[in-house]
């Protein structure tokens, strides 16, 4: 069951499963340059995760990256790496990012409650960080068009576990939206460009 939130100003109250532009992380899993060629709609993915990015950075919000053994998979793609000036990453070797400290360390240092996890694989590393993070008590929302497995059967699989786990499903439109919560913003007309 997902827990109301609390706030002094009861008017500005909304429904949990809505994103709110503020006190919500991103993290993207191991989108690395080996995944490239294997997994079906890469540069789909890709795009995406870049709209959330400028997205999260539009709202002065935190973005994590992570690397799993970029020393056989490559480092984060270009597309996405481009975006930071200096990347926040954690190399990593367990599949589930909670299981590596230095990122357990990182989440709970940001005081946040709320976290978007997207990245590849769906089934594997973001199946098993999204539901350790559930589990630690966080509030996960997963964008489908910006997670992927080089089987397709395989990230649908994972998006219903992780909903079944008590992740909240989402897109990477819908989500950008919610966040900008009205039309006519200065963010709302970025948000309309990234997404096209």
């Amino acid at each position: 069951m997902i827990e109301s939130r609390s706030g002094a100003n009861e008017d500005k109250m909304r429904h949990p499963v809505l994103a709110m532009p503020e006190n919500t992380g991103l993290v993207i899993i191991d989108v690395q340059e080996r995944f490239a060629p294997a997994i079906p709609g890469f540069d789909g993915i890709v795009k995406n995760i870049v709209a959330l990015i400028k997205g999260f950075q539009e709202f002065g919000l935190p973005v994590l990256l992570t690397e799993q053994y970029p020393k056989g998979l490559g480092k984060t793609v270009r597309g996405i790496a481009d975006c930071f000036p200096a990347r926040d990453v954690v190399e990593k070797t367990t599949f589930s990012s909670m299981q590596t400290q230095a990122f357990a360390d990182r989440i709970k240092s940001l005081g946040f409650n709320d976290f978007v996890v997207c990245g590849i694989e769906s089934h594997v590393c973001v199946h098993q960080t999204v539901c350790d993070m559930l589990f630690k008590g966080y509030r996960v929302w997963v964008p489908w068009d910006a997670t992927g497995s080089r089987e397709p059967r395989n990230r649908d699989l994972a998006m219903g576990r992780m909903e079944k786990a008590g992740a909240i499903p989402t897109s990477t439109e819908m989500h950008l939206f919610e966040m900008a919560q009205r039309s006519g913003t200065d963010s709302f007309k970025k948000i309309q460009s990234w997404i096209k």
